[in-house]
């Protein structure tokens, strides 16, 4: 079992995981959202190449509107 954060939230993976398929399980589909893991921004095109491993911290920002 692996642990991460997710947005402050724990969240326990069965198995590794790459950062692609933990967005795509926890519904993040926009493209329009920011990603960080362990407070590193990670560029959309890696989603794929990043694996998770235990004590991870991923953090998912998405764009505000307004003035």
């Amino acid at each position: 079992m692996i642990t991460i954060r997710l947005n402050e939230n724990v969240c326990t993976l069965e198995q590794e995981c790459s950062l692609q398929e933990v967005l795509l399980r926890e519904g993040y589909t926009n493209p329009c959202v920011a990603v960080a893991v362990n407070k590193q921004f990670i560029p959309r095109v890696q989603y794929i190449n990043i694996f998770l491993k235990d004590g991870d911290s991923v953090e998912i920002v998405s764009p505000m509107q307004g003035g």
